[in-house]
């Protein structure tokens, strides 16, 4: 868990933000939260990094609570984020040695580039749902291409049932239901934001997606799927019941 008292404190930089919702942290982007807990995939992701030897990958890491976890554990990660605000806070958390075992990189998907087999985990939590359809499929297609023979990904994603834009609930069933590709996709977020928001706190378009979608992603890449599914909210360290959240565990095969 991301500790405020220490986090983004020593740095002449960004400091990290405080809570708007319980255990969730605004980003310097707007582009949602960080959620503070991890989720059973991040989780389960953070085990599998103290477990192997390889490097692993923080896709979208933002304040890297996944990052600081992994570290705890052994790991070596590289953190890539978008914003270097996030990354800059993110150093400021890391304790002294664990830092040789920390890399950052600047960058988002799908245009960020490593090199191929570069990985033995790789972690896209809450960072698909920013991207067109398009866009989606070239990401899977290069975090595919970085993770190592025998390695895993982990995806997160928010669903169409997130409180905020369930409104799209109906229509996201019903275009599932005719075999739509991304039934959740809304062109237009400002529609289910409150009115007199500020335009640039939150993204022009979301394409929230389901655990179906994520096997279908994992499989079009070559990936095997080990379990997918909805999960609640992570709300004041622990989850709750629910299906704001999808979640995918897939490993690709050695040849």
């Amino acid at each position: 868990m991301v500790n405020e008292r220490t986090c983004g404190v020593a740095s002449v930089g960004p400091k990290l933000p405080r809570e708007k919702y319980p255990g969730a942290i605004p980003t310097l982007n707007g582009r949602g939260f960080m959620l503070k807990s991890l989720d059973p995939y991040s989780s389960a992701f953070v085990d599998y990094a103290g477990s192997t030897d390889a490097p692993v990958l923080d896709m979208g890491c933002a304040y890297g609570v996944a990052t600081l976890a992994a570290l705890a554990k052994g790991a070596s990660v590289c953190a890539c984020d978008m914003d270097a605000g996030h990354l800059a806070i993110l150093e400021d958390c890391v304790p002294g040695e664990q830092r040789p075992r920390l890399t950052t990189q600047i960058g988002m998907l799908p245009d960020v580039d490593f090199q191929a087999h570069s990985f033995g985990a790789i972690l896209a939590s809450r960072v698909l749902h920013f991207l067109t359809g398009d866009d989606v499929e070239r990401a899977m297609k290069k975090m595919a291409a970085w993770l190592k023979p025998g390695g895993q990904m982990f995806l997160i994603a928010d669903t169409p049932y997130m409180r905020t834009w369930s409104a799209s609930v109906p229509a996201y069933e019903k275009r599932k239901r005719e075999g739509h590709k991304w039934p959740g996709f809304l062109p237009d977020f400002s529609k289910y934001v409150p009115d007199g928001t500020d335009p640039t706190s939150h993204p022009e378009f979301l394409n929230p997606m389901d655990p179906d979608i994520l096997a279908r992603l994992c499989n079009e890449v070559g990936l095997n799927v080990i379990r997918t599914g909805f999960m609640g909210l992570q709300r004041g360290g622990s989850p709750v019941q629910g299906n704001e959240h999808a979640g995918c565990e897939a490993f690709k095969a050695i040849a």
